[in-house]
């Protein structure tokens, strides 16, 4: 092997960059551009429109179920998901 990537890393995470160095990183500097779009590329397109707000119950409803109902849910979701 002539090389290996050792991932991006965070200007201000000064530990990650102390390991990678320590490992004999490379520097190097990249720039990154954002484009907000004014809308959701999913707004108003049926139930992909409403993505963000089902995935914000949906948490809110795994997150307060009993361990019980998880492990039903998941035995019967894992076959059509997983």
């Amino acid at each position: 092997m002539k090389s290996f990537d050792l991932g991006r890393s965070d200007p201000d995470n000064s530990g990650l960059i102390t390991f990678k160095d320590r490992w004999g990183a490379a520097r190097s500097t990249l720039k990154y551009w954002k484009y907000y779009p004014e809308r959701p590329f999913f707004a108003g397109r049926g139930w992909l429109g409403d993505l963000v707000w089902k995935r914000r119950l949906s948490r809110r409803v795994f997150s307060h179920a009993p361990n019980v109902c998880l492990s039903a849910m998941g035995r019967v979701l894992y076959k059509h998901i997983g």
